[in-house]
């Protein structure tokens, strides 16, 4: 990407890599933290692992649709996804894809996530609202895996 910003989060889930990794790709829980925002509601998620690799969330946010879609490029169980994401009405005109990866990464609590997150300079202003979005979309993974204890994710750059 020209004129990119990048984003990295990262965070210690107390589960080890495999089952942390594979609620990034089962559907029925994945549909309850995936794209999932404090004001939203999740109406649906579609996870297809083959053959196109594709997502499509959609939520409601104040009486508007929002429809996120993707695609995996890389998922390399239980150490790597990578995928492209567009989320409908905050993008126009735009041609590519943001990138997001994450990595898996063993720790001896458990799991370390590393995510990146490489979106178009045009969203630099709004950094701090794309870490507080990852952010709690790991808080929602975390319930989801049933820690009881919230650390916000730490902040690399």
């Amino acid at each position: 990407m020209v004129d990119s910003v990048l984003v990295q989060v990262r965070h210690l889930f107390r589960q080890p890599p495999t089952q942390v990794f594979d609620h990034w790709l089962a559907e029925h829980q994945a549909g309850r933290w995936m794209f999932a925002t404090p004001q939203g509601r999740m109406h649906h998620l579609q996870l297809e692992l083959a053959p196109n690799h594709q997502f499509r969330v959609t939520e409601q946010i104040h009486g508007r649709t929002w429809v996120h879609t993707g695609e995996y490029h890389q998922i390399h169980k239980p150490h790597l996804l990578l995928f492209s994401c567009t989320t409908s009405g905050t993008q126009p005109g735009r041609g590519e894809p943001d990138m997001v990866q994450l990595q898996f990464q063993s720790h001896p609590l458990g799991c370390e996530l590393v995510l990146s997150h490489q979106t178009s300079g045009q969203w630099a202003p709004f950094r701090q609202q794309l870490i507080e979005g990852w952010t709690h979309i790991f808080a929602g993974l975390m319930a989801e895996l049933n820690d009881r204890e919230y650390q916000p994710g730490e902040i690399l750059n």
